[in-house]
C-alpha cells in the first residue's frame, strides 16, 4: 500500500506532542516552590499520592497480567474460521488481542502516573506564583495539567498506529483495526479500576474530612489543622487526576479504533468504485487527531495576558486558536484525504458518484426488475405527438442490454455498472438539458402520465 504524504503527520505530531509535554513539564518544576510551610504541606500531599498510585497500579499491573492471559485465550477458543471477522482467528488472534489488550492497559497507566506526578508538583507552585502574578499562576496551572492533555492524547495516538503497523495495517489495511480491538479494551480496563479506586477514596475522604473538622471539631473546611483534609487533597490527585486522565485514555482509544473500524466499511466502497487511496477513509481519524495536537501545541504560548485581565480571557485565548487552527486543519485534511472527484475508476464506474457518467445521458440498461420503454418522443413547445389519453403503444422488443432513447448511432456502453431505479423524470432531473432523455423528458412533463423507471 503506497501511504499518502499526510499519514506521517501521524507519528511526528504523537512524537512532538510528547516532547512537548517534557518541556511543560520542566517549565512547571523549575518553577518557585514557594515557603518552607508550602513545601511541607506540598510533600506531605505528595507523599500520600504516591503511596496511594503505587499499591493501586501494583493490583491494576498484576489483574491486566492475568486479564490478558484470559482474553488470549478466550480469543483463541471462540474466535474460529466460521465467525472471525479477518484471515486471521484462532491462537493467532487471541495472542494478537492480548498483546493489543497489555499494550493498552500500560500505556494508560503511564499517562495516569506521569500526568499525576506533574499535577502533584504543580499545586504547591501554582500556589507561590499566584503570590506575585495572576498572569504566571495560570500559565504554571494551566502546563500543570497540559501535561496530563498532552500524554493521554500523543499515547493513545502512538499507541493505536503502532499496534495497526506492527499487526500488518499497510499491507492488509482491512483486517488490521479489527486486531487493534485488544488496546480499547486494555484502556478500559485500567479506567475502570482507576476510576473507581480514585473516586470511593477521594469522596470518602472529602465526606470524612466534612464531618471531621466542620461538624465535630468547628474549624474551616481545608483547614490544615485537619489531617483529613491532606487526604482529602491525596484524593483529588489520584481520583482527578490520575482517574480521570484514565478514563480519558480510554475514551480516546475507543473513538480512533471504531471510527478506523468504520473507515473499514467505506474502504471497500471506495476499492470497488475505483476512489483515489482508499485508505485514507481508514486513517482519517488519526490524522485529525494529529493536526489536533499540532494545534493545541500552538495555543498554548497564546495562554497569556494581563495582570488586570479576567484569567477567563486568558484562558479563552488559547481555547480559541486551537479552534480555528482545528477546522483550518479539517478542512485541509478532508480536501487531501476525502478526495473522490476524478475521472473514471476501474470498470469506467465514474469516482465519487454512483450516477452515470459524463456521456451516458443518451442510454439507458434494461433491468429485469424495472420496466424497460424507453421515452416516446413528443413534439416540441410542450405539444404533444398524441393525446394525454390515447394508449401509448408497447416498445420494440429487443435483447440488448442497452437500449437507445434517440436515432443517433449507439456508442459502445461502458462496462456494467450497479443499477438504481429512479422514476425516468427524477432520473432525468440530473442530466444536462442537451440530452435526448432530458429534452424528451422536458417536453412530455405537462403530460399526465403514470411514472416510468429508468434503471442507471
Amino acid at each position: 500500500m503506497e501511504l499518502q504524504p499526510i499519514l506521517w503527520v501521524i507519528p511526528f505530531a504523537g512524537i512532538a506532542a510528547i516532547a512537548f509535554a517534557l518541556y511543560l513539564a520542566w517549565d512547571v518544576l523549575r518553577a518557585d516552590t514557594g515557603t518552607d510551610a508550602m513545601q511541607d504541606i506540598a510533600g506531605t500531599i505528595f507523599e500520600g499520592a504516591v503511596a496511594f498510585i503505587r499499591r493501586q497500579y501494583q493490583t491494576i499491573g498484576i489483574l491486566a497480567i492475568g486479564g490478558t492471559v484470559v482474553i488470549g485465550l478466550v480469543i483463541t477458543l471462540v474466535e474460529g474460521q466460521d465467525v472471525a471477522e479477518t484471515d486471521i482467528y484462532g491462537l493467532d488472534l487471541g495472542i494478537r488481542t492480548g498483546i493489543a489488550f497489555l499494550v493498552g492497559a500500560a500505556c494508560s497507566m503511564a499517562a495516569g502516573i506521569i500526568g499525576m506526578f506533574i499535577s502533584v508538583k504543580a499545586n504547591v507552585r501554582t500556589a507561590a506564583a499566584a503570590q506575585h502574578s495572576l498572569v504566571r499562576a495560570v500559565q504554571v496551572a494551566m502546563r500543570g495539567g497540559a501535561v496530563s492533555g498532552f500524554l493521554v492524547v500523543a499515547l493513545s495516538l502512538l499507541g493505536v498506529y503502532g499496534i495497526f503497523a506492527a499487526f500488518g495495517g499497510f499491507t492488509n489495511p482491512e483486517d488490521a483495526p479489527f486486531l487493534i480491538v485488544g488496546f480499547g479494551f486494555g484502556a478500559s480496563f485500567v479506567a475502570l479500576f482507576a476510576q473507581l479506586g480514585g473516586g470511593i477514596y477521594t469522596k470518602a475522604a472529602d465526606v470524612g474530612a466534612d464531618l471531621v473538622g466542620k461538624v465535630e471539631a468547628g474549624i474551616p473546611e481545608d483547614d490544615p489543622r485537619n489531617a483529613a483534609v491532606v487526604a482529602d487533597l491525596v484524593g483529588d490527585n489520584v481520583g482527578d487526576c490520575a482517574g480521570r486522565g484514565a478514563d480519558l485514555f480510554e475514551s480516546t482509544a475507543a473513538e480512533n479504533i471504531g471510527a478506523m473500524i468504520l473507515g473499514v466499511a467505506v474502504w471497500r466502497i471506495a476499492t470497488d468504485l475505483g476512489w483515489p487511496n482508499p485508505e485514507a477513509w481508514i486513517f482519517f481519524p488519526l490524522v485529525v487527531r494529529a493536526f489536533g495536537l499540532l494545534a493545541t501545541i500552538v495555543a498554548m504560548f497564546f495562554v497569556r495576558g494581563r495582570e488586570d485581565e479576567n484569567p477567563m480571557n486568558i484562558l479563552n485565548r488559547g481555547y480559541w486558536v486551537t479552534t480555528i487552527l482545528s477546522v483550518a486543519a479539517l478542512a485541509l485534511v478532508t480536501s487531501q484525504m476525502m478526495q473522490t472527484i476524478g475521472d473514471a475508476g476501474a470498470g469506467g464506474t465514474p469516482r465519487g458518484s454512483g450516477s452515470l457518467a459524463p456521456g451516458w445521458s443518451g442510454w439507458r440498461r434494461a433491468s429485469p426488475s424495472c420496466s424497460s420503454r424507453s421515452t416516446t418522443p413528443r413534439g416540441r413547445s410542450g405539444q404533444s405527438a398524441r393525446s394525454p389519453r390515447q394508449a401509448r403503444p408497447a416498445p420494440p422488443r429487443t435483447s440488448s442490454a442497452v437500449l437507445r432513447s434517440d436515432s443517433k448511432p449507439p456508442r459502445s456502453p461502458p462496462s456494467p455498472s450497479p443499477l438504481r431505479c429512479l422514476p425516468a423524470t427524477s432520473w432525468a432531473s440530473g442530466r444536462s438539458r442537451g440530452s435526448p432523455i432530458s429534452r424528451q423528458v422536458s417536453a412530455a412533463s405537462s403530460a399526465p402520465r403514470s411514472p416510468r423507471w429508468a434503471c442507471s
